[in-house]
C-alpha cells in the first residue's frame, strides 16, 4: 500500500493519477472475505472480494485459473493427439524504463510470426502469454513469451525448432541470440528441458500448481519479479502493463467459450453483509461444506482470505468453498489481525503463497 500511496502523491494532476488511485483502493480491500458462520456447526464460509488490479497476488491467480480452465479441454484433446507444443520466445533483457517498449516489441513480433506463410500452414491455433521476470544481478527486466500452439499434423522437432529459431530472429530483426525453447505439450511430470529453462532464467516454479501441464506453465502468474527493497520495479511493472494485453488466443483457439459450471449444488441467498452493495446477491451452499448437513448461515464479519482453506465436499454436484472450522485449531478468520491481506502477503517469503 505504501508503494501505491507514494506513487499517487507523485502523479497528482497527471494521467496516471486515476490509475494509481484505483490501484491503491483495490489493493487495500482485496483479499478480504465476507464471512458466514453456520450456527449449528461453527463452520465458516468466506465469499472473497476481488479488485482485479495488476500485481494483486489473489487476483493474478484468479485470472490465471480462468484462462487455464477455459482452454484446458482443447489442450487435453490436442495433447492426446500428439499435436501440442510449447515454445518460449525471448528478446534481449532491458533496463529500467524500457519494459513497456519491450512488451510492445514482443506483441508485434508474435503478430509477424503468425503471418508467416509456413507458420499458418503448420499451426492451426493456440495461446500466448507475455511473462516478466527480473535479473537482480544485472538489474534488468527479462520479458519473454510462452507460446502454446496446436499443429495441424505432428512435426519433427529437429526440423521445426531451427526454422522457428530463425524466423523468430527474423521478425525481431536480430542476427543472433534470442533463443527459442521448444518442447512437446505435457500433462504430469515437468519435462527436464523446462526445469533447465526455469533454472537458467533464475525463476522459481511451483511444479504442483504451475508446471503440472503445459497449459499451467503457459499462463503461470508473474510472481517473482518484485524486489521488495526497490518499489521502482513495482511501479514500472504496473504502468507498463496497465491497459495492455498480456494473454491472447489465436486461430482455432479463438472464441472457445468459458466452460459451464459442472456443479449443480443447491444454493441459498447469503445474508446481507455489512459493506456489500445492497442490490448485489451472493450465494452460499445449502449444505455445510464440511458436514453436509443443512446450514443456517449468519454473517459474522470480514476476514482475510489467507485464514481460510479451499475445500470441495465429496460428490460430483458439489463445488469448492473457502472454509474454516473450529477443529482446524487455527485462528478464527473473524478474529484475524487487522492488517490488510496484502500487508500479510508482503511479509511472506518471496514466491510463497498460502491458500491461493
Amino acid at each position: 500500500m505504501a508503494i501505491a500511496r507514494d506513487r499517487l502523491a507523485q502523479v497528482v494532476g497527471s494521467p496516471l493519477e486515476e490509475l494509481w488511485s484505483k490501484i491503491g483502493a483495490g489493493w487495500e480491500g482485496c483479499g478480504w472475505s465476507a464471512l458466514f458462520r453456520n450456527a449449528s456447526t461453527g463452520t465458516v464460509v468466506g465469499l472473497p472480494d476481488h479488485c482485479d488490479k495488476l500485481a494483486c497476488p489473489y487476483c493474478e491467480l484468479r485470472r490465471v485459473s480462468k484462462v487455464r480452465d477455459r482452454y484446458r479441454e482443447r489442450h487435453d484433446a490436442t495433447l492426446a493427439e500428439g499435436r501440442l507444443y510449447l515454445a518460449t520466445l525471448t528478446i534481449p533483457n532491458v533496463g529500467p524504463g524500457e519494459l513497456a517498449a519491450s512488451q510492445k516489441r514482443l506483441r508485434k513480433a508474435i503478430a509477424k510470426l503468425r503471418r508467416r506463410r509456413w507458420w499458418a500452414e503448420a499451426v492451426s491455433g493456440g495461446l500466448w502469454r507475455l511473462e516478466v521476470t527480473v535479473n537482480l544481478g544485472s538489474r534488468t527486466w527479462h520479458p519473454h513469451a510462452n507460446l502454446l500452439f496446436e499443429v495441424r499434423s505432428p512435426i519433427r522437432m529437429a526440423e521445426f525448432q531451427p526454422l522457428l529459431q530463425a524466423e523468430w530472429r527474423s521478425v525481431l530483426g536480430e542476427t543472433e541470440g534470442q533463443w527459442v525453447w521448444l518442447v512437446p505439450g505435457w500433462d504430469g511430470a515437468l519435462p527436464e528441458a523446462v526445469k533447465r529453462q526455469v533454472a537458467e532464467a533464475r525463476d522459481e516454479l511451483n511444479e504442483e500448481r504451475d508446471g503440472r501441464s503445459s497449459i499451467n506453465y503457459t499462463v503461470k502468474p508473474d510472481r517473482h519479479w518484485i524486489d521488495p527493497t526497490d518499489p521502482a520495479w513495482v511501479v514500472e511493472y504496473i504502468e507498463a502493463l496497465s491497459g495492455s494485453r498480456t494473454v491472447s488466443s489465436f486461430g482455432d483457439w479463438r472464441g472457445i467459450p468459458e466452460p459451464k459450471p459442472a456443479a449443480t449444488e443447491a444454493l441459498v441467498v447469503a445474508p446481507y453483509a455489512v459493506g456489500d452493495d445492497p442490490f448485489a446477491i451472493r450465494y452460499l451452499p445449502e449444505l455445510d461444506p464440511l458436514t453436509s448437513t443443512c446450514a443456517a448461515w449468519q454473517f459474522c464479519g470480514r476476514g482475510p482470505r489467507w485464514a481460510l482453506k479451499p475445500h470441495r465436499p465429496p460428490g460430483d454436484d458439489r463445488q469448492e468453498w473457502l472454509v474454516w472450522h473450529p477443529n482446524d485449531m487455527t485462528l478464527d478468520p473473524a478474529l484475524a489481525e487487522d492488517d490488510a491481506p496484502l500487508v500479510y502477503q508482503a511479509r511472506m517469503p518471496m514466491g510463497a503463497t498460502r491458500n491461493a
